[in-house]
């Protein structure tokens, strides 16, 4: 962040357009898009994602499944860590200065995101 920021080219995006961070949420927005898309055209072996939403909504299903992916030992009792998460801040996309194709786009790769997280009801067990 700040000054040194130095984004990392996934799938050359940044030959596109809007590329400055002074830009504001449409720079973050593409880059978040860039990074994810570039994370599930690279899923590969033990790797899996985790829905933060359904994680939030009810931690300890999915922090058992989180240690049973990562070969954690059963006996970690993850309702004494379900308290710690929070459920995410949302924002109103209208009033931000947000590009709708961008964000239309990036809905679209979250819904696939979440469709293959640990935590979806129809999302991987493990790798």
């Amino acid at each position: 962040f700040g000054a040194n920021l130095r984004p990392i080219d996934f799938g050359h995006w940044l030959r596109g357009e809007d590329v400055d961070p002074a830009h504001g949420v449409n720079f973050w927005l593409r880059y978040w898009s860039a990074a994810y898309a570039h994370a599930l055209d690279n899923l590969r072996g033990n790797v899996a994602f985790v829905g933060y939403d359904a994680l939030c909504a009810d931690p300890a299903p999915i922090l058992r499944r989180i240690g049973a992916v990562a070969g954690i030992d059963e006996s970690m009792d993850p309702a004494a860590l379900a308290g710690r998460f929070r459920a995410p801040v949302r924002y109103d996309a209208d009033a931000l200065d947000v590009d709708r194709n961008l964000l239309d786009a990036a809905v679209e790769l979250h819904h696939e995101l979440q469709a293959r997280s640990i935590g979806h009801e129809d999302g991987p067990v493990g790798p």
